[in-house]
């Protein structure tokens, strides 16, 4: 194997430990109380890969996403805009950053931040790393040794292209290089780590193996891991507590079937984080959506595996499908109902108003235009959920159809027994059922086999549960 990029971590004195609302704790994310959460939220977005890369550019937004019942954002940034020039961070950006994250708390929702690339850099009609941290001869430069040289919809067959594969090859064997980007991804925890409801970091978007070998475990064990352990110990030099999100190389578990080879990583408090997408949805191609739906239950099953593997609590970081896709609502309701068979949370690719005509390599997948108008899809995103169990969680399902949903839990596993979590805490006890208002607009009703359930504001608070295994069913109100 070629040389690979060594680092050692930042010698900074740790900010006071400030705590975060949520923690992973094996296969689960805990609260304070102890509460298994359940993250369903949404990807925002988009419009955070160009200038002025702002994910999200109206407070508005972070309240329409809170009314659909989301509990949670994954909130893209770029190396391009933290770091626009060697050593020299933007201060105007961070800041703008942060006041973004706030609409989003302050609406009730968990965040954490993605480190986004695609592409490796705008260089190649993507995004990410700055032009300066393209280290690649300068005939790899010209865009007509891209599969395709002006982007568009198809821009993920660049991926094979020379150019992307010297850059990233570059990146991954560049210690230099690596440290500028662990430097920007600090500045980015140092900023934003006053918030608690900031829960977590997300090291690197859909990593490419460049010419490493894939199958054989090589890019994984050897490249990505030792790469994950040192930003882990640079986020937690700026923000102790926090998560650390990490993804496998972006050909494993992502619509592939190709299983990852991760190894067990040190740092702790990380959760597993692959992207599904089938293929033809994301352009609108997809001939048989059944098929599709069986493709993502396949592979939802690699993804659970491979967290319970690590240690980790598994959610999918992105998944979606085109607005011209024909049946592209049943292959969300689809993705929705693997998500709900494995327990895992997950977070739909986007929502990002400027994405109409002339964005981001016109891509189109947002869930509202940019008037804030809902698109179809939201139909969808809307959908109850247990956002906090007080309990060990046995089944989930939802029938889109008849609007039931049916949810088993163990309370033998009471909060407040696993170490660092207070059975004082607000909301212990308690299991919280977002039923929203749009698919209950009468109101939801429920059935349980222990305890008191009842809804106000599109939420079922569900206590006072007997030990054991419990039920409730939640319907539409008569």
């Amino acid at each position: 194997m070629e040389g690979v990029a060594t680092l050692t971590a930042p010698a900074i004195a740790p900010a006071p430990s400030r705590g975060k609302a949520v923690r992973a704790d094996g296969r689960w994310l805990r609260d304070r109380a102890g509460r298994v959460v359940l993250l369903r939220g949404v990807n925002a977005g988009g419009d955070a890969k160009l200038p002025p890369f702002e994910g999200l550019r109206d407070e508005r937004a972070a309240r329409q996403i809170a009314s659909w019942g989301c509990n949670a954002v994954r909130l893209p940034t770029v190396w391009e805009a933290i770091e626009p020039e060697p050593g020299r961070y933007d201060e105007r950006y961070l800041d703008r950053l942060a006041e973004i994250a706030g609409w989003l708390t302050s609406a009730g929702l968990l965040v954490f931040v993605d480190m986004h690339q695609d592409l490796f850099s705008r260089c190649f009609q993507g995004d990410g790393a700055p032009a300066w941290a393209v280290r690649v001869e300068p005939r790899l430069r010209d865009p007509a040794r891209l599969a395709k040289p002006r982007g568009g919809p198809e821009w993920f067959w660049n991926y094979p292209s020379e150019p992307v594969m010297a850059a990233f090859h570059s990146f991954w064997t560049d210690g230099a290089l690596q440290e500028h980007f662990l430097g920007a991804l600090g500045r980015v925890a140092a900023r934003l780590c006053g918030d608690e409801r900031v829960f977590g970091y997300e090291v690197w978007n859909e990593p490419w193996h460049a010419r490493f070998d894939l199958p054989s475990g090589e890019f994984e064990r050897k490249v990505l891991a030792p790469f994950y352990e040192r930003a882990a110990a640079t986020v937690r030099a700026h923000d102790p507590d926090a998560v650390v999100v990490v993804e496998p190389a972006s050909m494993a578990a992502g619509g592939f079937a190709l299983q990852s080879r991760l190894p067990l990583l040190e740092a702790g408090n990380m959760v597993y984080a692959p992207h599904h997408y089938i293929p033809g949805a994301l352009i609108g191609t997809e001939p048989h959506i059944p098929s599709a739906v069986r493709s993502v239950f396949r592979n939802m099953a690699l993804v659970a595996h491979k967290g319970a593997e690590l240690g980790m609590p598994a959610i999918l970081g992105e998944f979606g499908a085109h607005p011209r896709q024909p049946d592209s609502l049943e292959l969300l309701h689809g993705y929705y109902d693997a998500l709900d068979r494995h327990l895992m949370g997950g977070f739909v690719w986007t929502y990002a108003p400027g994405d109409g005509d002339g964005g981001w390599n016109d891509e189109g997948m947002s869930l509202v235009d940019a008037a804030l108008g809902e698109r179809p899809l939201v139909e969808a995103v809307a959908r109850p959920y247990p956002r906090a169990i007080a309990g060990e969680p046995l089944r989930l399902s939802y029938d889109w159809a008849t609007r039931v949903l049916q949810l088993e839990l163990d309370v033998i596993a009471l909060p407040g027994l696993a170490a660092g979590h207070d059975p004082a805490a607000e909301g212990a006890g308690v299991t919280e059922i977002v039923a929203p208002r749009r698919v209950y607009p009468r109101g939801a009703a429920a059935r349980v086999s222990s305890g008191r359930a009842v809804e106000q504001g599109g939420v079922i608070t569900w206590s006072g549960l007997a030990p054991g295994r419990q039920r409730i069913e939640i319907a539409p109100a008569r």
